[in-house]
């Protein structure tokens, strides 16, 4: 049964947009801020994760497989193998998918510098406002 202090959703006015002007860390009166130095950090960290992941995942599926060559007769062994086989790929996907993301970091973090860069000196060839810097590389 529903509350009848509860507000009719189809009555209920809302807005399909809201903008926030906050201070919050990366809003600045509304727009987004970037720092392309966090970004390169960011995509440092998604290639260090891939690479830690690295290791334990090979170690995991070369186990399985010795594991199910060292258990001629058993039962498990044609299912251990499956399984060490049907992971490989998956989790080789998800070290590729962290190193691609990676890649695409630096590159976002690369062309959002180019693009600042390429602003500061058309506005300071046109002098465009107060004296314009760089963006820090």
């Amino acid at each position: 049964m529903r509350d009848p202090s509860a507000p009719d959703r189809l009555t209920t006015q809302r807005q399909p947009f809201e903008r926030r002007n906050t201070l919050e860390e990366g809003v600045v009166g509304g727009h987004v801020k970037v720092n392309p130095g966090e970004i390169h950090k960011s995509a440092g960290a998604a290639r260090a994760i891939g690479e830690d992941f690295t290791k334990p995942y090979e170690t995991a599926i070369s186990a399985s497989h010795t594991a199910a060559s060292q258990l001629t007769g058993w039962s498990v062994t044609a299912r251990l193998d499956k399984v060490a086989g049907d992971w490989a790929p998956v989790l080789a996907g998800v070290r590729d998918r962290l190193n691609k993301t990676a890649d695409n970091l630096e590159v976002t973090a690369q062309a959002y510098t180019a693009n600042e860069n390429a602003n500061v000196e058309v506005w300071q060839k046109q002098k465009i406002g107060e004296a314009w810097e760089k963006p820090a590389q």
